[in-house]
């Protein structure tokens, strides 16, 4: 049985173990240029997610938002 996992190494000494269990074939590594890139267009994802306001009642919100937290 096979199952793809994505891992980040957060201390190089793990690196020597990784080795030994590629060595073992317990495991087997792939580039991150081996893995297609998905790409997402955020542009097109999230269009029209908000509505238009005019520039004064957005800065009056913001306002508002900042003064909120004072």
């Amino acid at each position: 049985m096979e199952e793809t996992i994505h891992i980040d190494i957060i201390n190089k000494e793990v690196l020597d173990v990784r080795k030994g269990l590629e060595v073992q074939q317990l495991i087997r590594l792939h580039k991150d240029t081996d893995r297609p890139i998905a790409s997402t267009n955020w542009a097109a994802k999230y269009k029209g997610a908000m509505a238009q306001r005019p520039l004064q009642e957005t800065n009056e919100q913001l306002s508002n938002l900042r003064n909120a937290w004072a």
